[in-house]
C-alpha cells in the first residue's frame, strides 16, 4: 500500500531511474542512514551535486526513519 514499501532492500550503488517528460535520470544510491524520528531529519549529501533523497519509516523500527541518498550520473 506504499511507494516505498520495498525501499529497505536498496543498498549502496544501487540505481534509480526516474522518467519525466521524456527523459530518464539515473541516480545511483551514495549514502543510508538512520534518524531517530523527531518532526526533522537531517540531511548528509554532497551540495555540490544533483541529489535525489527519500525517507521513510525504518522496517520493524518505530522510533527511526531511513534516509536514502543518491546522486545523479546520468540523464538521456
Amino acid at each position: 500500500n506504499s511507494y516505498f514499501a520495498n525501499l529497505y532492500q536498496l543498498v549502496v550503488d544501487d540505481t534509480i531511474n526516474i522518467y519525466y517528460d521524456n527523459l530518464k535520470y539515473i541516480y545511483k544510491i551514495v549514502n543510508i542512514y538512520e534518524e531517530e524520528k523527531t518532526g526533522r531529519v537531517r540531511i548528509f549529501r554532497d551540495k555540490e551535486k544533483t541529489t535525489l533523497t527519500l525517507i521513510t519509516c525504518t522496517k520493524d523500527d518505530d522510533y527511526h526513519q531511513t534516509v536514502y541518498i543518491a546522486e545523479l550520473i546520468e540523464i538521456y
